[in-house]
């Protein structure tokens, strides 16, 4: 009987151990919630080895894609021909 309860003590361990899954995301929801990639992005350099591959990587890519459209924003140059279909 005590090894009983014995086992069930070490399985009630381990499984509570288990915590919930971090959720991943995708590079489209970091390029939507600027405070998440801020935050994954921090907590992916202060944590290497502990965060999420997958997430690092998504979030890292989103971020520099974001400061690319702030710093290097492109607008075409306009037309200098008043009809430019009828050339």
């Amino acid at each position: 009987m005590r090894r009983l309860i014995l086992m069930l003590g070490a399985a009630v361990g381990l499984l509570s151990a288990c915590g919930q899954p971090h959720p991943s995301h995708d590079v489209a929801y970091y390029r939507a919630n600027a405070d998440a990639r801020q935050a994954e992005v921090a907590d992916c350099s202060s944590n290497p080895g502990g965060a999420s591959a997958s997430d690092c990587l998504a979030a890292l890519k989103a971020a520099g894609e974001a400061e690319s459209q702030r710093a290097l924003p492109y607008q075409p140059p306009a037309s200098r021909l008043k009809n430019p279909g009828q050339l």
